[in-house]
């Protein structure tokens, strides 16, 4: 019993190793763009406004996508539906390389940005669903904790490769390794992923509560009312999402550009400044999530870090030009608290709510406005520092923290109307 016990934990954490294999190879891929931003602008000579539409179209096809997944994923086969898309934009992440050398217009980079995020869109929501069918409570908390840190993983591996070959000017390279990185992680998710899941669900205990939940689909509110406060949730869930993600990307994306404009730091060396601030990030990140797994309500944590979002933000606005040093401290400290805050809205609440709406579907919908706040904000960002100045920029930024402290309080009273209404009806 105890071999059979031991080797359910080996195949159950192999699912979380193909995973998030996957994932991090994907996020390795996209975060090439943002690590190389400064040089991109360069090779295609263009600007910082024009460039990051490249990222609003990946982001909007993204976000498109990831709400169309809600309504047929349960219809398809994730083994074959994950193959053929991320192996698809593997392909593309080399081909961004490729066609950069060769001096076409950005026109084409706007057309795969656009078809990767379209092909890019059910990695993430997929991976949580198969979580949820598969892993218990606290595997299930463990493998979110390691798609934050992966990320870091993700982040060291893309800025780095990149500082390494623009210093030497061979940007087009981390986009053809790492696209192949990308394309490995695909075959062995595809070659694994049946066996591993076969094993799981014929050897766990039946009793479990998490996977009798899973596998009868509950996921439908019981009754009329439930169903109206579970759409007032997801709206302002929604809405939350797009106002948080557009700052975290908004600022992220543009760190690079700030210390090389602003205080004329190297290329290669704003690129490896980004790359530990967002290790910093990832860390605290899963601290955060630690912390809001303690409390009585997830969502207190997100109202203290968009408050405290607000003080480092105007402090960036009044204190910006006093050195590059404190600047760059305030910008790590505001996205730590963004990123913290939207932890808990998003992975921890997605399982809290598991009774009611499946986390997978959760995760797309949550992730699918999110999107669309990283699609909308390195663009006015942009716009408002190339047209104004980064004092402006992080006014706004501040002013959109305190927006998302408000809807958090107004989600917390929906929550608990929701769950208390659930509990009545069962």
């Amino acid at each position: 019993m105890k071999t059979v016990k031991t080797k359910l934990e080996v195949k159950q954490n192999q699912l979380v190793a193909v995973c998030l294999f996957m994932y991090f190879a994907m996020m390795a891929a996209k975060q090439i763009f943002t690590a190389e931003v400064v040089e991109i602008i360069d090779v295609f000579e263009t600007t910082a406004s024009k460039v990051s539409l490249a990222n609003l179209l990946y982001y909007l096809t993204y976000a498109i996508m990831q709400v169309a997944l809600i309504f047929f994923i349960d219809k398809i086969r994730l083994k074959t539906y994950l193959a053929i898309t991320a192996g698809l934009s593997s392909i593309f992440t080399v081909l961004i390389g490729i066609i950069g050398t060769l001096g076409v217009s950005i026109i084409y980079l706007f057309v795969i940005f656009a078809l990767n995020g379209i092909l890019q869109a059910g990695i993430y929501g997929c991976s949580v669903k198969l979580f949820n069918k598969y892993l218990t409570k606290e595997q299930y908390f463990n493998a979110i904790k390691l798609i934050q840190l992966g990320q870091s993983v993700a982040m060291i591996l893309s800025y780095t490769i990149s500082a390494y070959f623009v210093s030497i000017s061979k940007w087009e390279m981390p986009f053809i390794i790492v696209g192949l990185v990308f394309l490995l992680s695909v075959i062995v998710f595809y070659i694994s992923v049946s066996s591993i899941t076969r094993y799981i669900r014929d050897n766990r205990p039946v009793g479990e509560y998490g996977t009798v939940q899973v596998e009868e689909d509950k996921g439908a509110a019981p009754n009329a009312q439930v169903k109206k406060l579970l759409f007032t949730f997801l709206i302002i869930i929604c809405v939350m999402s797009v106002f948080n993600y557009c700052a975290y990307y908004g600022l992220n994306g543009w760190i690079s550009k700030l210390l090389y404009d602003e205080y004329n730091v190297d290329k290669a060396y704003s690129i490896l400044i980004s790359v530990g601030i967002n290790i910093l990030i990832s860390i605290f990140t899963v601290v955060g999530i630690n912390v809001a797994l303690k409390l009585k309500n997830c969502l207190h944590l997100t109202v203290f870090s968009s408050c405290v979002s607000v003080v480092f933000a105007l402090a960036l606005s009044f204190f910006f030009r006093a050195s590059a040093v404190l600047t760059m401290l305030l910008c790590l400290l505001y996205m730590i608290m963004n990123k913290v805050g939207a932890s808990a809205f998003s992975s921890i609440t997605a399982y809290k709510l598991r009774a009611i709406i499946e986390p997978g579907k959760y995760s797309f919908l949550s992730n699918a406005f999110a999107s669309l706040g990283a699609c909308i904000g390195p663009t006015i960002l942009s716009v408002i520092f190339e047209a104004f100045n980064w004092e402006s920029s992080f006014l706004t930024l501040a002013i959109i923290a305190f927006i998302v402290a408000i809807l958090t309080a107004m989600l917390i009273a929906t929550e608990n109307k929701l769950t208390l209404t659930h509990k009545k009806g069962e």
